[in-house]
Parts: structure tokens; C-alpha cells; sequence
């Protein structure tokens, strides 16, 4: 059971603190009634009003029972604020009442991602209608470079094949399958492929977009070409500097995120290839807002993917490979872009009534993603 799991690791931590795990007190089935006096007030890992109180009288925790999901391991161990007899106790929600739980999940503190006070920041307060985006409109954005050997010139050139999503000032989530042969670096704060520096219609001008070394790639263990899986880690060979043009995006590290459907949500797919509607791309960084649909008919339930589009003429074609499915949120009354899906294939021909493309649900595999975040900063190997 969730509760009775993440007490014992709770006591783990608290006996291993006092150097004895010889013995274990075991959680009670059965707590007598107490007062709001026996569990003095505190802070919960969100900042909002909560009560210290045992792991057991905590609903807003027991409403996850049985997911042993590391996100929420970890949102637990950062809850903890002591024990009573032997039993852990966690900082819980003070709710309207207090068999409720909190309407809105605590976001999981963590070292290895940006906060929200640096994740999931456009320049821009609305966004206009239409697939042209805006000059720094999403400074997440990351082209995947590859080296590729020119016939004419006799000689490698670069090329643009794929997409990716900076998640951090070292990593880039992308997609799987484009961990291919020649990738060798990304372009971060890239906007128009052929221009460098761009320029919008303002005359207004980003600074020439950053080069950077790709250190390492990691695909997620079980994946098959064009199958299942289909997400990768690119770790780079150094950390990049934040800007108005290069930010991270937010992940769905919440544990309301973890469990959200999305479907009939309107989501924004980015990158640089085509579109229903600017099928002769000029190498423009494009988007496409296309609604998450219920595509259980067609691939059957499988909650490892988000289903977007379907939509006859509108959406992504060709070029998406990797690119972020992304949607706009109001946190602390602050606008913040997560990314939800990769790019992992779309339908031939593409932007067909009822054939939506498909993308790899990251909430899925943020434990994969924290592991290999970990095990670079402590030095443990992990594939």
C-alpha cells in the first residue's frame, strides 16, 4: 500500500539519521482522535498553511495510493517534518475540510530541474493566432544539428533534422529516433535557420544563436525504432547561460500533472517543419495549436502517449521529429509553458479529419529523466 510503503521509507531515512534499524516500529492501522492542537502548524512543500500530522491522517496523501512513482517518493521524503511515535509525520494541506484533499498538487521541490521561477517564461503574455511564431516566443526551443556530407561542395555541412526541448542548463529532451548517426551538437535561441542573427519585422534582433557539443545521448533502454519509448536525453558538453532567448521549459513534475488526461485541452506543437498550412516552410521556427483527442479507437489504451490533432488541413507534418508538445498554465498567478509530449510520429498523409499525430507522454518518464539528471551530478552510472 502508498502509505504504509513511503512510511517505511520515511523510517528508513529517519533510523538510518540515528545510525539503528534494528527496531522498526510498524505503522498503525488504528490512530485515536485528536485535536488540531496535536499537529502544529507549518509550511508545506508548495509554501501554503498545513499541519504536521501522521502519514496515515493525511487525505491528501492517501488519495495516491498504491504509485510507488519516484516524483512522488521524493515530494514525501521533502513533506517530512518529524516523527511521533515512531511513525513519520508530513506537512499536510490544511483544506476546507479536512477529509479533502488540496485542489491543487504541491510542486515537487528538486535540484536537478529549474524552479519555477526560471522554467516555462515566454517573452510573450498572449500569443497570436496563426503558425508563424515570434521572435524569442519559445526561447525553449532547441534544433538538433547534423553533420552531413554536401555532393556539390564536397564537404560536411550542417542540417537540420529534428527538434528538442531544453529542460535544463545541461540537458535537451528530444526524441529517439533522432539520435541518429551525425547529430553532433543543437542550436539554443535559434528562430530562422537561414538567417543568423535573426530579426523580426521591428527590427528588433536576437543575439547569434549558441552552438553546443552534444556530450552524450541517452535512449530510453526499452526503445525499437519507430516504436514505443520513443524519448532520449542529450546531455550537452556545457552548461548554457539563460537568457531573453534561451530558457528552460517546465516539466510535469506536479502530481496532478502525473494523472491529467489532457483530452479535449487545446495544446501547441513547435518546430522547424511543416505545417498543414505553411507546407512550404522557409525555415521559419512554426507552431500549431491542435486540440489532445481520445485516440483509444485507433492505437488503444496506452497512457504512455498524448493524442493531438486530427484535424483536416491544421497541424504538424513532416520535420516535427522530437519536437514539444506544450501547454500554457496559470501557476501562482503567473503564466508558464510545460511540455507534455515529444514528437513521435504523425500520420502519412499528414493533417487528415480523425488521424492525429501521436507524441511520448513525458510525465510518464520523469523518473527516467530524474535518474539520469542524478547520476550525472553524484557521479553514479546509470542507463
Amino acid at each position: 500500500m502508498f502509505v504504509k510503503s513511503f512510511g517505511v521509507v520515511l523510517l528508513l531515512a529517519h533510523f538510518s539519521n540515528c545510525g539503528s534499524t534494528s527496531s522498526l516500529p510498524t505503522l498503525s492501522s488504528k490512530i485515536k482522535r485528536q485535536s488540531t492542537h496535536d499537529f502544529p502548524p507549518c509550511l508545506t512543500t508548495y509554501g501554503k498553511h498545513g499541519r504536521c500530522k501522521p502519514l496515515e491522517m493525511c487525505y491528501a496523501f492517501n488519495a495516491y495510493v498504491n504509485d510507488d512513482r519516484r516524483v512522488l517518493v521524493l515530494f514525501l521524503l521533502h513533506s517530512q517534518c518529524g516523527f511521533r511515535y515512531g511513525n513519520p509525520k508530513v506537512c499536510c494541506p490544511v483544506t476546507a475540510r479536512d477529509s479533502e484533499p488540496e485542489v491543487t498538487s504541491p510542486f515537487v521541490k528538486t535540484d536537478l530541474l529549474p524552479s519555477l521561477e526560471e522554467c516555462g517564461i515566454s517573452s510573450f503574455r498572449e500569443t497570436y493566432d496563426g503558425e508563424e511564431t515570434r521572435l524569442g516566443e519559445f526561447p525553449w526551443m532547441v534544433a538538433l544539428e547534423y553533420s552531413k556530407y554536401d555532393e556539390r561542395s564536397k564537404e560536411m555541412v550542417p542540417d537540420i533534422q529534428c527538434a528538442g526541448v531544453l529542460i535544463s542548463k545541461r540537458y535537451v529532451l528530444t526524441a529517439a529516433q533522432c539520435v541518429k548517426e551525425g547529430l553532433e551538437r543543437v542550436r539554443l535561441g535559434e528562430y530562422k535557420l537561414n538567417t543568423n542573427p535573426d530579426c523580426d519585422g521591428l527590427g528588433v534582433c536576437a543575439p547569434k544563436y549558441l552552438s553546443v557539443d552534444i556530450q552524450e545521448s541517452v535512449i530510453f533502454k526499452t526503445y525499437k525504432k519507430h516504436g514505443y519509448h520513443d524519448i532520449a536525453l542529450l546531455y550537452l558538453k556545457e552548461e548554457v547561460k539563460f537568457s531573453d532567448f534561451i530558457k528552460p521549459v517546465c516539466l510535469p513534475t506536479t502530481v496532478e500533472e502525473l494523472y491529467r488526461s489532457y483530452v479535449g485541452q487545446k495544446v501547441t506543437v513547435a518546430g522547424w517543419g511543416r505545417t498543414g498550412i505553411n507546407y512550404y516552410n522557409d525555415e521559419s521556427l512554426l507552431k500549431a495549436e491542435v486540440p489532445v483527442v481520445n485516440a483509444s479507437k485507433y492505437f488503444g489504451a496506452d497512457m504512455a502517449m498524448v493524442f493531438a490533432g486530427g484535424e483536416e488541413g491544421k497541424g504538424p507534418c513532416d520535420g516535427f521529429s522530437g519536437a514539444p508538445l506544450m501547454i500554457k498554465r496559470h501557476v501562482m498567478g503567473e503564466a508558464r509553458w510545460y511540455a507534455i509530449g515529444v514528437m513521435s510520429f504523425e500520420p502519412i498523409p499528414c493533417v487528415q479529419a480523425d488521424q492525429p499525430s501521436a507524441y511520448t507522454r513525458i510525465s510518464k518518464y520523469m523518473t527516467w529523466i530524474e535518474d539520469n539528471i542524478s547520476s550525472r551530478k553524484y557521479g553514479i552510472y546509470y542507463s
